[in-house]
């Protein structure tokens, strides 16, 4: 009876802290991708400087994350967001359009990652 009753809560608290997991990821790739929004918008109407200064603002804003989301994510996804982060930063120096579509697949990196992370039944098997 005893094992039954802690393997209960073992596996509760396993439940609780994969809510808590995801829950940090999908607040965190949400507001980086609003950030990106706001970026792609400067970045439309040719607002170049201050498509710059928000993209420094979206690197203070991952570089905590990203040490985190390590300890939880595969590198190989962090090396994707980092890639991407590193090319959109180019053409956004560099005045290119050709931003917008780096952008655009950076934060889809972002999104795939919190929808991989979800807690579903085919995640777990």
């Amino acid at each position: 009876m005893k094992n039954l009753i802690l393997s209960i809560v073992l596996v509760a608290f396993v439940l609780i802290g994969s809510f808590f997991v995801y829950s940090y990821i999908q607040d965190t790739a949400i507001e980086l991708s609003k950030t990106i929004d706001e970026i792609q918008a400067l970045i439309t109407e040719d607002h170049w400087e201050d498509a710059q200064k928000k993209f420094t603002q979206f690197n203070k804003q991952w570089e905590p994350n990203a040490k985190l989301w390590m300890t939880i994510i595969g590198h190989e996804e962090i090396d994707n967001i980092e890639h991407s982060i590193i090319e959109s930063s180019i053409y956004i120096r560099e005045k290119s359009k050709e931003s917008l579509v780096e952008l655009s697949l950076l934060q889809y990196y972002l999104e795939h990652i919190y929808q991989k992370e979800k807690l579903k039944l085919h995640n777990i098997f």
